[in-house]
């Protein structure tokens, strides 16, 4: 890779060694790793984004849509089942146009938001 700034490192793990430990007490090597495809609609860039996360072998990928407009939403469910895309797709609430709070309750930050699937 000749990427400015990027590194790319293999750092081997043998099996059976005990877990390292952080410097918080949690483990450095995760036991479950989740993708997330944040989706505004279906184009070829967003089946581009579910096949590389579905590649990175996950314990779970899914897909996620900020739902601000009902109509949309429909379209967007019917679309994405005419792609034949194999993750889920999660249909989240979005209240007053704002992403922050669902974003980060999705990625764990936060409390849940109610969710429709």
């Amino acid at each position: 890779m000749r990427e400015p700034n990027v590194v790319v490192a293999d750092v081997p793990f043998p099996a059976g060694a005990a877990a390292a430990v952080g410097a918080d007490g949690r483990p450095l090597i995760p036991q479950r790793t989740v993708a997330l495809v944040f989706v505004s609609a279906i184009h070829d860039a967003t089946v581009r984004a579910v096949n590389y996360a579905e590649s990175l072998g996950a314990s779970e990928t899914r897909a996620i849509y900020f739902d601000m407009d009902p109509e949309q939403e429909y379209r967007l469910e019917v679309d994405w089942a005419a792609k034949g895309l194999q993750i889920p797709l999660d249909i989240v609430e979005a209240p007053f146009r704002d992403l922050t709070g669902p974003m980060l309750a999705e990625c764990g930050a936060s409390r849940p938001v109610p969710t429709r699937s």
